[in-house]
C-alpha cells in the first residue's frame, strides 16, 4: 500500500547532489506525483538572516537548541529538509503484526539515507525502534497535507491515512515546552522544516517548541506527553493552578469570534465603539503571558482584531494590526523569502507585504489585506 521513495528526486542541475539535501519518504500512491507536480518544485530552502543556534547538551535532559543571538518574533531560526516524511497513522496489511511490518518499513526507508544521515536519524530520541524515533521526533506536516486536499485524493484516503509525520536533523532536537518561543511548519513547495519564533528570544535563550495541544488544562496535557518519557517544567506546568486560570478565562472570551456579535456592534449604535476592541486586547495580553501565540484561537482573535479597527475605518490600527496578523500566521503558512523575513522583523504592514501572504496557503478565518472583500465591506461601517 505504501511506496518508498526520495524528494526531491533530480537535482536542478543533474548533478547528483541536492544542495538542500533530500528526503526518504514512505507515502501512499498518489502523493508523490502530486508534491512534484507544484510550479517550480523544489523551490529553494529558505534561510535564516543570519546564524541563530546551536546544539548544546542539557543537565539530565540530552541535548537541545540555543539560540546564539537575539532572535525577533517571527524570525526563521532555521530551515532543513526532514530526514524522513512518514505516515503519522500506519494502516498495516496484517494488523496482527502491524508494530513489526512497520518498523520493516521504516528500516527500509532509512536504509535509503546516506550513512551520515542514518547516523543522525538513529541519535534521536525514541529507539531502539526505528519508527519509535519518528514518532517521538516527527512534526505534523500540514503543509504537505493543505496540498494533498483535493476532492480525487480524498475519495481513496482519508484524512487520518493522509496525515504525515516530518524528522529533522537539527529542528527534532528542539525541546518541548507548554510555554514555546518558537513552532515549526512544514513548507510543502520546498519540502523544509521551519523553525519560526513565535515571541522575541534572548541570546542563550533555549529554543523550546510545543509537541501537543497548548489549550488544554494541565492534566490533560501531562497525559498527552506521557509518550515522550519526560515531565515538562515549564512555568504553566509548575503552577499548573495559575496556568490553568489563566486558560479557562482565556476560554470564556470565545465568545467574541462569532460573528453575530461583530455584527450587532456594528449595527448598534448604542454600543461603545470599544465594545469589542477592550477585550480582544485583554484576551491577547492573557494569551502571550502563556506564550500562546502558536495556538489558531491567538490568530483568530488578532483577526477579529483587524474587523474591529476596519470597521472603526481606524486606517493606523487597522495597518499596524495586518502587520501583526500577518506575523502571526507564518507559523502556519511558511516563510519563503529572505525579503518577506526582514519585513515581517521590521514589523510594519505595507502592500508588497500584504500582496505577499495573498500567495501563501489560505487557512480557514483568514481575512488578509486591505483588498479582501470582508474588510471592503466592513471598512468605516462603524464611522
Amino acid at each position: 500500500m505504501y511506496e518508498i521513495c526520495t524528494i526531491p528526486d533530480t537535482p536542478p542541475d543533474f548533478s547528483g547532489v541536492h544542495p538542500d539535501g533530500v528526503t526518504q519518504c514512505i507515502l501512499l500512491p498518489g502523493m508523490k506525483e502530486i508534491i512534484l507536480s507544484q510550479s517550480g518544485f523544489p523551490n529553494p530552502v529558505a534561510h535564516p538572516l543570519a546564524p541563530a543556534h546551536r546544539i548544546a547538551s542539557m543537565p539530565g535532559a540530552g541535548l537541545g537548541m540555543f539560540a546564539t543571538r537575539q532572535i525577533k518574533s517571527h524570525e526563521l531560526i532555521h530551515s532543513e529538509r526532514p530526514l524522513l516524511v512518514s505516515p503519522a497513522k500506519y494502516t498495516p496489511q496484517d494488523r496482527d503484526r502491524a508494530q513489526e511490518e512497520w518498523d520493516k518499513m521504516t528500516a527500509r526507508a532509512v536504509m535509503h539515507m546516506t550513512q551520515a544521515d542514518q547516523e543522525d536519524f538513529s541519535a534521536l530520541n525514541g529507539g531502539p525502534s526505528l519508527r519509535g524515533i519518528a514518532e517521538n521526533n516527527g512534526f505534523d506536516a500540514q503543509g504537505i497535507l493543505a496540498l494533498l486536499s483535493r476532492p480525487e485524493f480524498f475519495l481513496r484516503y482519508t484524512p487520518e491515512q493522509c496525515s504525515l509525520l516530518a524528522t529533522g536533523k537539527l529542528i527534532s532536537r528542539a525541546n518541548h515546552s507548554c510555554q514555546p518561543n518558537a513552532a515549526v511548519y512544514v513548507d510543502a513547495s520546498t519540502f523544509a522544516l521551519q523553525l519560526i519564533a513565535t515571541r522575541d528570544i534572548a541570546a542563550d535563550e533555549q529554543i523550546t517548541v510545543p509537541y501537543c495541544d497548548l489549550m488544554p488544562l494541565h492534566a490533560e496535557r501531562k497525559k498527552k506527553l506521557e509518550p515522550y518519557g519526560f515531565t515538562c517544567t515549564c512555568p504553566s506546568c509548575t503552577d499548573p493552578a495559575l496556568s490553568d486560570e489563566r486558560r479557562r478565562v482565556i476560554g470564556s472570551y470565545e465568545y467574541l469570534l462569532a460573528d453575530d456579535i461583530f455584527k450587532k456592534w456594528v449595527k448598534d449604535p448604542a454600543l461603545p465603539d470599544d465594545h469589542l476592541e477592550v477585550p480582544l486586547l485583554v484576551v491577547l495580553a492573557l494569551m502571550r503571558e502563556e506564550s500562546l501565540q502558536d495556538t489558531l484561537n491567538y490568530m483568530r482573535f488578532v483577526e477579529k482584531l483587524v474587523d474591529v479597527y476596519a470597521a472603526l475605518g481606524n486606517q493606523k490600527k487597522f495597518k499596524e494590526c495586518v502587520g501583526w496578523n500577518i506575523a502571526v500566521r507564518m507559523s502556519k503558512v511558511g516563510i519563503m523569502h529572505t525579503e518577506a523575513q526582514q519585513t515581517l522583523v521590521n514589523r510594519d504592514a505595507n502592500p508588497a507585504q500584504i500582496a505577499y501572504m495573498q500567495t501563501r496557503p489560505k487557512l480557514p478565518t483568514c481575512n488578509i489585506g486591505t483588498n479582501n472583500p470582508s474588510h471592503a465591506g466592513n471598512w468605516g461601517s462603524r464611522a
